[in-house]
């Protein structure tokens, strides 16, 4: 069963929680209302389809279905993690180092898949979902915000992305394309 870390889930639990306006009660049914009521632990594993509840409502009323909002959460919070990893690092940043280092936090935080890397050049490459990865798509958007904020932290570069193959659109998995100027 594929299972997410509470750290995770808990942010989106939060967002429904804050909003007192009740457009949640209109949205969740019953069941997931519970599943929103829990506590939430960082550190316990919780299963993925509760993320996924949790993700879609939020999207749905706070991005207001835009997934250009997705990106941008997922961008600062991104910043947020390599501002904590790193702040204190002095040593050489390299891109091998980055790949390893964003595929432990992977590791921290879901139970499932894999993340298989291809160095294209010295400004560019290539990260590819496989394994058991879900077919959500709003988990792969805001996925591209933070790996775009995680590896500009870590290389201390400003990174493009964007996505060469969608496993919600049919292709076998999900790639994302990272480049930078040299």
């Amino acid at each position: 069963m594929k299972k997410i870390k509470g750290a995770l889930l808990k942010y989106f639990i939060i967002n429904i929680r804050a909003n007192k306006t009740g457009i949640y009660d209109e949205l969740l049914t019953d069941e997931e209302k519970e599943i929103v009521n829990q506590q939430i632990f960082d550190a316990i594993w919780y299963p993925f389809e509760y993320y996924r509840i949790a993700f879609t409502a939020v999207f749905k009323v706070e991005a207001k279905g835009d997934v250009k909002e997705i990106i941008k959460w997922g961008y600062e919070f991104g910043k947020q993690i390599v501002s904590q990893m790193y702040r204190r690092s002095k040593k050489k940043r390299t891109l091998r180092h980055a790949i390893t280092s964003y595929q432990h936090l992977l590791r921290l935080w879901f139970n499932f898949g894999e993340l298989n890397e291809e160095i294209v050049s010295d400004n560019e490459f290539n990260l590819k979902f496989v394994g058991d990865q879900p077919d959500f798509d709003l988990h792969y958007y805001i996925a591209l915000g933070w790996l775009k904020a995680f590896f500009e932290g870590y290389l201390e570069k400003e990174i493009s992305t964007k996505f060469t193959k969608k496993l919600w659109e049919g292709d076998g998995y999900t790639a994302i394309n990272l480049t930078w100027k040299s």
